[in-house]
């Protein structure tokens, strides 16, 4: 068998340097050191092998692609510490999923006419991988009267309304919004955080009167489900729209992701 030439055992120290540095060896990495080592072809046919140490030389061609690799291995290294940081963080950060619900019975189900029963309700479940804290809650009631901002449009000019969701307490109400009535509300607070309410939280809170406890304030296991249902009577006229918003602070301030909220609305028939 054919002696290998000075090349072939270069190569063969490459790919053990690789594998060894790497632990692995593909395809693409493979064709990049080739084209490296034809680039090194080059710079070797001007130096006279036979009048050099060989074993020498490649131990320095060798050190200079272990270098290459360990430095890869190192800023993949690092990569990979960035990712779990992230995914650790991701794991410590409040997240939450919010689905709230809200059923209409009809007028005749209240024995007094005018009267509809509603129910709104929320589920919360904790998605992230420690406990969370439901600081504080607000739920608050609107009604919007279609009859009223046909009466003050004309009818011949406008026939067309754009229906929006309710505000909730964290934002001021677009100009979408602004047609609904704010009728009521109920708010829950856990008694530690309620000193510290008014320097925290959005200003439109002030006009609020918190109960302390209840409403699903407390801390809750990750992995664990709030849910809750509260009946109401809505006194209105059929056509009329009813609506509930609710906004939930989580984790005392603590979290980027502390304010939660959501709406619905119906329209009575």
């Amino acid at each position: 068998m054919p002696e290998k030439s000075f090349l072939d055992k270069l190569l063969v120290s490459v790919k053990i340097v690789a594998v060894v540095a790497a632990g692995a060896w593909t395809l693409v990495e493979y064709f990049d050191y080739k084209r490296q080592l034809n680039e090194l072809t080059v710079e070797l046919k001007k130096v006279d092998v036979a009048s050099h140490n060989t074993d020498a030389l490649l131990k320095q061609i060798e050190a200079r692609f272990a270098e290459r690799l360990a430095n890869e291995n190192l800023a993949s290294q690092e990569m990979n510490n960035i990712l779990k940081t992230i995914e650790v963080k991701k794991a410590e950060d409040t997240r939450a999923q919010v689905l709230t619900r809200l059923k209409i019975a009809k007028p005749n189900a209240s024995g007094v006419k005018g009267v509809y029963e509603a129910a709104f309700g929320l589920s919360m479940v904790n998605k992230s991988d420690k406990p969370l804290t439901l600081s504080y809650i607000v739920i608050d009631y609107f009604l919007r009267s279609v009859e009223t901002e046909l009466a003050k449009n004309d009818r011949a000019a406008t026939r067309v309304f754009r229906i929006a969701s309710p505000p909730h307490v964290f934002t001021e109400p677009s100009s979408v919004q602004s047609p609904w009535q704010h009728v009521g509300y109920e708010a829950h607070i856990l008694k530690q955080y309620s000193a510290s309410l008014s320097t925290m939280e959005p200003a439109a809170l002030k006009d609020y009167k918190f109960e302390i406890g209840g409403g699903g304030t407390g801390t809750w296991a990750s992995g664990s489900t709030i849910d809750f249902e509260y009946p109401y009577f809505v006194e209105a006229r059929k056509g009329d729209m009813v609506g509930f918003s609710v906004g939930m602070c989580l984790n005392g301030g603590t979290s980027e992701e502390r304010h939660v909220y959501d709406s619905q609305f119906e329209r009575l028939r």
